[in-house]
């Protein structure tokens, strides 16, 4: 079976550029739809949030790894349109402190995704926090869906997946 990133994503003309894309056509068409649903239920609680990021190239990740920004080398999930970095604007004004999008968590849950505030792991505490990042893949399938072994189906739920494998 062919993968959303196998039939768009390698055969766009981002597919190589270095710099940020924002398109959300670049994202999988099922977690693009969770994805502008969980951001009118934002938006609806009175929260902005702006698409800061979406589809990453390989070449850009590189670049962002060189400068301490991210733990992947070569290849993130963006690069497959499964993730998404938001911004928070309270008043206009671009929030960098994580704590006030630790409302992410439940609403990414609801729109089966995975917050980069606790990658998908009720009660605990990640080593790297990525407050603005979610994306439809859990960390222990990142491994095969780097080497194209594995892509999510359009209704994929990662937590459910997580909870399938007995991944707490």
């Amino acid at each position: 079976m062919v993968s959303w990133y196998q039939e768009v994503i390698k055969h766009s003309a981002a597919f190589g550029l270095p710099t940020v894309c924002k398109s959300m056509e670049l994202l999988e068409p099922g977690f693009r739809t969770a994805l502008v649903a969980l951001l009118a239920h934002a938006k609806g609680a009175g929260h902005e949030l702006r698409v800061l990021e979406t589809y990453r190239s390989p070449t850009r990740q590189e670049a962002l790894y060189k400068a301490g920004a991210t733990q992947l080398k070569s290849v993130g999930v963006h690069s497959f349109g499964l993730a998404v970095d938001l911004g928070l604007f309270l008043g206009g004004k671009y929030v960098q402190a994580a704590a006030p999008y630790n409302f992410l968590v439940n609403l990414a849950a609801k729109y089966q995704m995975i917050s980069g505030i606790n990658w998908g792991h009720d009660n605990k505490k990640a080593t790297f926090v990525d407050a603005g990042h979610l994306q439809r893949v859990p960390v222990f399938r990142q491994p095969d869906l780097f080497a194209e072994r594995w892509y999510p189906p359009r209704t994929y739920d990662p937590r459910l997946d997580m909870l399938k494998h007995g991944v707490k």
